[in-house]
């Protein structure tokens, strides 16, 4: 894909001491960057789906989904083309908002920071991980999102709500679960409020 992207003159401007940093570098990287992140996530959604719903039903010890291809004909059958891209937006969103931050953040920091790479590359990694974890709400919702429709338990009400769209799923995590920023971070697992409270055996 990079080299088609390439071959038609979709190339990012690498940065340097001289190029790279300015806002008609800075605006031609994010459109490139942003064509390329689309493309990448339109082929590997469907993929991202079938996974997902793998992983659900292991969880929940069930067998709705047995080989891959199996899988694949049941959502088409069922839900049609949509089914693969239900959680696609929200997704795509938090991949172009990370990569946009990034970006920028990287840009000036190379244009007004001390030009040093260890440094430069210590930056785009925090910048990197900080805006992961503002942004991952989004990826929970992709993740619920990708689970709708199918007539797996984690999907019915008992579970989740039913959601029609993947807007309703982000009001309703913000509002009520408190889970948006579980798995956010590699290293640290939260509890939602809610889920302690019961645990605790604590009134709400």
């Amino acid at each position: 894909m990079e080299a088609a992207m390439a071959a038609m003159g979709l190339e990012t401007r690498k940065l340097t001491h001289t190029t790279g940093t300015s806002v008609k570098d800075v605006s031609w990287n994010l459109l490139v960057r942003s064509i390329r992140l689309t493309l990448n996530l339109v082929v590997t959604q469907p993929f991202t789906v079938v996974l997902t719903r793998q992983i659900a039903q292991f969880i929940g010890c069930e067998n709705v989904y047995k080989t891959m291809g199996q899988t694949i004909f049941k959502i088409f059958a069922e839900e049609g083309v949509a089914g693969f891209y239900a959680g696609f937006v929200p997704r795509l969103l938090r991949n172009i908002g990370i990569m946009a931050v990034t970006t920028v953040a990287t840009a000036l920091f190379f244009h007004y920071g001390p030009q040093h790479s260890t440094i430069q590359v210590l930056n785009e990694v925090i910048v990197n991980i900080s805006s992961s974890y503002a942004l991952h709400p989004l990826s929970v919702v992709g993740t619920c999102m990708d689970v709708q429709g199918s007539p797996l338990a984690a999907a019915m009400p008992s579970q989740m709500p039913h959601y029609e769209h993947w807007t309703k799923c982000f009001y309703d995590i913000y509002q009520g679960s408190g889970f948006y920023h579980r798995g956010g971070v590699l290293f640290w697992r939260t509890v939602p409020v809610k889920g302690l409270h019961d645990l605790m055996g604590r009134p709400k």
